[in-house]
């Protein structure tokens, strides 16, 4: 009997953004997890993995719902940069795709600076000089 390939694998979690939201706000709204984490979140709605997921992201209906979760747990991150102790809060933060550098863009309008041949600039300058020098002697 051959099997048709969109029904092999594992069912879906959530069949509807409804049925997750809830699960999430029911994770946020649990007092008896006092720090509130992306892998706590992802045990909590029954995934075995981070990308399992993220993987529900990608999919239109429920692409709302993990970016408004990730985002409050982001928040609690920010939060507790407030605080004394907040390197694990930093490292958690660039996960999310913060940095904490200045990075300067040394080009013109997204395209490279041109290159000038130092050589000519040189070889200009030294043949201006000299005539300077010439006509000063004069």
């Amino acid at each position: 009997m051959a099997r048709n390939r969109e029904n092999m694998g594992r069912p879906a979690k959530y069949n509807k953004a409804e049925e997750l939201d809830e699960k999430i706000n029911e994770y946020f709204a649990n007092k008896d997890i006092p720090i509130k984490t992306i892998t706590g979140l992802v045990l909590f709605c029954g995934f075995c993995d981070r990308q399992s997921f993220y993987a529900y992201e990608k999919k239109e209906e429920f692409s709302h719902s993990i970016k408004d979760a990730r985002t409050r747990i982001e928040n609690v991150y920010e939060k507790r940069l407030q605080g004394n102790n907040c390197t694990g809060s930093i490292f958690a933060l660039k996960n999310f795709g913060w940095i904490d550098k200045t990075e300067t863009d040394i080009t013109s309008g997204g395209k490279p600076l041109p290159i000038m041949e130092v050589k000519n600039v040189v070889q200009e300058n030294s043949s201006d000089n000299q005539d300077k020098q010439s006509k000063e002697e004069d």
